[in-house]
């Protein structure tokens, strides 16, 4: 399986020690604390989480649901999000859970202010050594999926991660309106 974060425990930690400094490197990653174990609610099983500095605004999901009947700010806010994961993708970033509950919205005074990425504990980076192990950037993988890591983040049919940012944004409009906006943001 190629997806080595959260399926190999020991991989796994050395992909959330990689994180750190890509955190203070790019300015659009939210800062990061550390990673801790926790107890889980199986007797002897044991979780990793990452704490991060806490991001401003409200899901991206809950903020579509709520202003769907608002085309020109879901535009604007579609728009800011492919800016942002266009940020990702130049910095050779894949987020690898994405969906609109993983993306935070500020909204000041009816205007997008800032949107941030956050729940990246599965991300893909070509130095990572856990990527680099098994491939997760090669032409053969890519091959074989017929999709970089980063078309993932876009859209994506696993069961076991995010469907995508764009795909997500289809839930709140039938037509490609939302998709284009992002895609103006995101390759303009």
């Amino acid at each position: 399986h190629d997806n080595h974060t959260g399926q190999t425990r020991d991989v796994s930690r050395a992909v959330f020690n990689e994180i750190q400094p890509l955190t203070q490197q790019y300015d659009f990653m939210q800062e990061y604390f550390g990673r801790y174990q926790y107890a889980g609610t199986e007797p002897g099983r044991w979780y990793w989480i990452l704490v991060y500095a806490k991001a401003s605004g409200e899901n991206m999901y809950d903020f579509f649901k709520k202003n769907v009947q608002d085309r020109p700010l879901l535009n604007a806010a579609a728009l800011a999000l492919g800016i942002e994961v266009q940020l990702w993708h130049k910095a050779g970033i894949a987020h690898s859970d994405a969906h609109l509950r993983n993306a935070v919205i500020d909204i000041k005074d009816g205007d997008v202010k800032k949107v941030s990425l956050i729940d990246y504990n599965m991300l893909h980076h070509p130095s990572f050594k856990a990527c680099q192990q098994f491939g997760c950037f090669s032409p053969e993988r890519t091959y074989k999926a017929k999709r970089t890591r980063y078309d993932e983040d876009l859209e994506n049919d696993f069961d076991y991660l995010g469907n995508g940012f764009l795909s997500s944004l289809q839930e709140f409009c039938a037509g490609d309106e939302l998709r284009t906006s992002f895609m103006k943001g995101y390759d303009p």
